[in-house]
């Protein structure tokens, strides 16, 4: 029967709790990160609503249709005003905006005019 005299190297208690709360801050620090990345991002839903205004503003400027506007797509209120810029006769200033259902701005686009 062989017999080891070899003695293994071990970690003490310490050592093993110092390197599971260095693991932890790394993925506390790692989990605000995600957080913080996917909250500031543009949300779908803003991207999708300055994509619409920006339609709006290609439509009304083919069909030349500069009009006061509200209509709805997809729980999106587009809101176009039309109003004079600058004290000049034929110069007008188009303001589309977004909004939610809450009325809080998703986007918003102005365009100076010259019908």
């Amino acid at each position: 029967m062989a017999v080891l005299k070899k003695d293994l190297q071990a970690s003490t208690l310490i050592e093993t709790i110092v390197a599971m709360v260095v693991l932890m801050v790394c993925i506390g620090i790692a989990a605000m990160i995600y957080v913080n990345v996917t909250k500031s991002g543009t949300s779908r839903e803003k991207f999708h609503a300055y994509v619409l205004v920006n339609q709006v503003a290609a439509q009304s400027n083919l069909q030349k249709k500069y009009l006061d506007e509200q209509t709805e797509e997809s729980g999106i209120t587009m809101k176009k005003t039309i109003e004079k810029y600058g004290g000049m006769d034929k110069t007008f200033m188009m303001k589309i905006t977004a909004l939610d259902s809450k009325g809080k701005t998703l986007a918003e686009r102005k365009e100076i005019i010259n019908p």
